[in-house]
């Protein structure tokens, strides 16, 4: 995958990543997330849900249930 800078992470790239680049890394390598895009504020990604992303500021938000 071609190097473009900073970009969203969509289920998309993700599936690329996994498949393809990081394939060969161990399953029990922690998944680490930047708060943004400057690098602060690294955490482990915790848990998941499926549901409704909702921005409220810039890159932040709030998620909902999705509909049935």
């Amino acid at each position: 995958m071609e190097d473009q800078g900073d970009q969203p992470l969509t289920l998309d790239v993700l599936r690329q990543l996994v498949g393809n680049e990081w394939a060969g890394l161990l399953g029990e390598a922690l998944v680490v997330l930047s708060r943004d895009t400057e690098g602060n504020l690294y955490s482990p990604f915790n848990t998941y849900a499926h549901g409704r992303y909702s921005p409220v500021y810039d890159l932040t938000g709030e998620v909902y249930p999705l509909e049935s």
